[in-house]
């Protein structure tokens, strides 16, 4: 309730859904929230874009929002998009592996909050392989030689946290200034 009336923008994709299968900005919209922009990663708001390939800023077909593409010339939302929000949300499924962009692109995306301090607020979702630490694998990513999109800070390989963990990890190494809150799914 105490979100409602703020502007608010959305990193999103269509994977993102409620338990009854709404996509969650169509829930939000639903639900009297003030969505008035959408930010998509790789593969678009459609999850159809092709790996590696540029994604155009588009209208969504669901709610008529403008789709700004976090996936083409830029990887975070520039001042000039966060200026007139009041808060930016994040929620987009993710495997739990460093190498898939959905993460890197969250991390873009704080620091953009950061610098213009808008509150972060990430709708976390289970990591659906394994939740475990002690599960961890691979080797830890060398970021001085090895930082890419596809691997930018120091975790390793399969992480086994949710994004809202590595949220408020990444929030207390990184961006102390962020304000930031994890909303944990049913």
């Amino acid at each position: 309730e105490r979100y409602r009336r703020l502007r608010m923008a959305i990193v999103t994709n269509d994977a993102a859904t409620t338990k009854e299968g709404l996509l969650s900005r169509a829930a939000l919209l639903e639900n009297q929230f003030n969505l008035v922009r959408i930010f998509s990663p790789e593969h678009g708001i459609t999850v159809k874009g092709d790996d590696g390939v540029l994604q155009p800023d588009s209208r969504d077909i669901v709610t008529g929002l403008p789709v700004i593409s976090l996936y083409n010339d830029k990887l975070a939302p520039s001042e000039e998009e966060l200026h007139d929000l009041d808060m930016v949300l994040f929620d987009i499924p993710d495997v739990g592996c460093r190498f898939y962009t959905y993460l890197w692109t969250m991390t873009y995306v704080m620091e953009a909050c950061a610098k213009c301090r808008k509150p972060f607020i990430v709708l976390d979702r289970p990591n659906p392989i394994g939740a475990i630490l002690e599960n961890t694998e691979g080797p830890m990513l060398d970021e001085k030689h090895c930082s890419s999109f596809i691997g930018r800070w120091n975790i390793p390989l399969k992480h086994c946290c949710t994004l809202g963990e590595l949220a408020l990890y990444f929030a207390s190494t990184r961006l102390p200034i962020l304000s930031i809150e994890v909303i944990k799914a049913d």
